[in-house]
């Protein structure tokens, strides 16, 4: 597939290292494949909270210390990055606030309105993320 037709990747990975570099995040994951995500691609990121079988993703005022969950990072072509932090030895709320000193132009947390899998929608989240870069 090409182009428009593959439109939607998810990526699951089960951290070993996550370091945060000048221009992106670099992260290891348990089979020792490396991804490095740009801080520039990044347009949505939150935290996915399990309790049981329910899923919550909370908004950003929601997010306490030590938080744990799935981090997940959605870059501009719509492709989403769960991380797995407990393994890596720092929490998804410790990450998640590490990519809000490094990612000016983003949307953090719950966005009730959003649903990431409707491209219709996502590009709305890019609309809104271009806009932020414009104001400034």
């Amino acid at each position: 597939m090409k182009g428009k037709d593959m439109r939607y990747v998810s990526i699951c990975l089960c951290a070993k290292d996550i370091e945060f570099k000048e221009e992106s995040i670099r992260i290891v994951d348990g089979q020792l494949e490396e991804y490095e995500i740009p801080y520039e691609e990044m347009v949505l990121v939150y935290i996915v909270l399990r309790d049981g079988e329910d899923c919550r993703i909370p908004e950003i005022w929601g997010i306490t210390e030590h938080m744990e969950g799935v981090l997940v990072i959605c870059n501009r072509r719509q492709n989403c990055f769960a991380v797995r932090t407990d393994t890596a030895g720092q929490s998804a709320e410790e990450i998640l606030w590490g990519l809000t000193e490094r990612v000016p132009y983003a949307l953090f947390g719950s966005q009730p309105w959003l649903n990431e899998y409707d491209s219709g929608q996502f590009d709305e989240v890019l609309k809104m993320v271009d806009m932020m870069k414009e104001c400034t």
